[in-house]
């Protein structure tokens, strides 16, 4: 999942599992590809965003097994 920027400024960017598609579910891992974090979110992805940039995220329903994501929820 991909958060563009096309905007002169900082951008404060955000969308949901439902927006992207995703089916219902309790939990959801997001892992931040370029930072290379990871954490559990109730549905909610957002990003500060920089001028012409890019967030990219990859978004999982399910926590795989052995993962412990972060305990922050949006």
């Amino acid at each position: 999942m991909v958060l563009f920027n096309r905007g002169e400024q900082s951008a404060a960017m955000s969308t949901s599992a439902e927006e992207i598609g995703l089916r219902d579910a309790p939990v959801y891992l997001v892992r931040d590809l370029w930072a290379h974090t990871q954490r559990a979110s109730k549905g909610g992805i957002s990003a500060s965003v920089p001028p012409h940039g890019v967030a990219m995220f990859r978004v999982r329903s399910e926590v795989p097994y052995g993962i412990t994501p972060l305990t922050t929820y949006q």
